[in-house]
């Protein structure tokens, strides 16, 4: 099996919305496990990602089919409409290999904002934002609660990652190897720059995550999303709330102590 990156370095962009400054204090307690993917019941889709490095398209791909699965109303993206949509992000042309160059995270999502996926937009994203390896405990416990509110509230989180160098030189299969932190997180299971990946998380419990990568559902540890997606400069991981009423809303979802609009009116300030 052949498996592409092509997650770019974050880009910073000081008007990015912060998904802290939206969840009210009338936020109901978070259930200790959530599973929306559970929905789905069609094969989820390498969508591209065996033969370019699509992955941050895959990743949005992949929530869209989750949100019309609880919609009641699944849709099963071909991997031609997310490979016509990094062409149109990207300029990746099939006759030319070298015009493969991936995207990063907010070119991906504002372009699924004004261009559209499959006929479908956001109405907005916001920014998690993964705290620094040297944050503290109750940083450490906030970031794992916005991961939880995100999945809960909004059917998921689009995560940008940096893949180990064990994974990256091909020397470990990344479905069959475990994601934990079992490794030391240095020399060949440090974040590699070379490993940037996006996948989508639709699922968490105490033990840790779900997230869909390369068409398959991969169990992943909250110790393994700390470290893989530290947004330090060298690797720059992020991770993004994005939110569709349309799809979200009509599926049943309350966005009780969300503040939609607060966020919208800062939206028409941007």
């Amino acid at each position: 099996m052949v498996y592409k990156f092509g997650r770019r370095p974050a880009r910073l962009d000081a008007r990015t919305l912060k998904l802290e400054k939206y969840l009210l204090p009338t936020l109901p307690p978070l259930p200790e496990a959530c599973d929306q993917g559970a929905a789905v019941h069609q094969p989820w889709g390498m969508l591209g990602n065996d033969a370019v490095g699509d992955c941050t398209c895959a990743a949005a791909a992949h929530l869209l089919e989750e949100w019309t699965a609880n919609l009641g109303a699944e849709i099963t993206l071909t991997d031609q409409q997310v490979l016509d949509f990094y062409s149109a992000l990207s300029g990746y042309r099939p006759d030319d290999p070298n015009s493969d160059t991936g995207l990063d995270g907010l070119t991906t999502l504002n372009g699924w904002r004004t261009v559209g996926l499959a006929g479908h937009k956001l109405d907005a994203y916001a920014s998690l934002e993964p705290p620094a390896a040297d944050c503290t405990a109750a940083e450490r416990e906030a970031w794992h609660q916005r991961v939880q509110a995100a999945v809960y509230l909004f059917g998921g989180v689009w995560l940008g990652v940096n893949l180990p160098e064990i994974i990256v030189s091909g020397a470990e299969d990344p479905l069959q190897l475990p994601w934990d932190d079992s490794g030391d997180g240095q020399g060949e299971w440090a974040p590699s720059p070379a490993g940037g990946h996006a996948v989508c998380l639709v699922a968490y419990n105490q033990a840790g995550l779900t997230c869909v990568t390369w068409g398959q559902e991969k169990q992943l540890t909250w110790g393994w999303l700390d470290r893989y997606c530290d947004p330090s400069p060298e690797t720059g991981g992020e991770a993004y709330a994005c939110l569709d009423a349309g799809d979200q809303l009509q599926a049943g979802r309350n966005w009780e102590g969300f503040d939609a609009a607060t966020l919208q009116a800062d939206l028409g300030l941007i």
